[in-house]
């Protein structure tokens, strides 16, 4: 099928590529999904590292955008300073998944929104690298913990630790000069000033 299609277009049919394509289809026609597979000449995938075919994953009927879509690269990990190894990958689309899923009912068990214990937060750019080592040391514990890697202002970060369901914020500040940060409550808006080692004090406290 591929070299008739290629006789129809004018394009040599013996040339590497096209015989690279046969042997794809005859192997799909042996794993009996042929059926399911059609050549498209005009798919153009928007990375330069692609070396060989290329492909794209579409829900039969063919209402949504691409599901997915990938191809052959044999230079990427080289190109990275890894060693010379062949692969084929694809991404996919989570959005255009989820709604194809809907649709045909097949999405029932949705897994609960992520949340956290305590998402530090610095007001500072100078206490980053403590809100770093304070997350660090939760997630040692087994606290579900977060920063933001974006950083900004404490409103913006406050709003970024609403997002991923944060219990409570650590707050950096000025208070840490005295060895303090202030703790807020996010479903009552409650907040204390509390001493690092008393911090610590009670969440082992807690552990024991």
């Amino acid at each position: 099928a591929v070299v008739e299609a290629c006789d129809v277009l004018g394009l040599n049919s013996n040339v590497n590529c096209v015989q690279e394509l046969a042997r794809l289809y005859d192997t799909l026609g042996t794993m009996g999904i042929s059926q399911y597979c059609n050549l498209c000449p005009s798919i153009v995938r928007g990375l330069a590292y692609y070396t060989g075919i290329v492909f794209e994953i579409y829900a039969i009927g063919g209402e949504l955008r691409a599901i997915g879509g990938g191809g052959r690269y044999d230079n990427l990990l080289g190109d990275f300073g890894g060693p010379p190894i062949t692969a084929t990958g694809f991404g996919m689309g989570d959005c255009v998944l989820e709604i194809l899923l809907r649709e045909k009912g097949l999405l029932k068990d949705v897994p609960a929104a992520r949340s956290l214990d305590d998402f530090v937060v610095c007001i500072d750019g100078q206490f980053m690298t403590k809100a770093v080592e304070i997350t660090a040391r939760l997630r040692t514990a087994g606290v579900p913990s977060g920063f933001s890697y974006k950083g900004g202002g404490l409103k913006k970060q406050l709003k970024e630790a609403s997002l991923v369901n944060a219990k409570r914020c650590i707050i950096i500040g000025a208070e840490y000069d005295n060895g303090e940060f202030v703790v807020k409550d996010m479903a009552t808006g409650e907040q204390e000033t509390v001493s690092e080692d008393k911090f610590w004090a009670e969440l082992e406290g807690r552990k024991g």
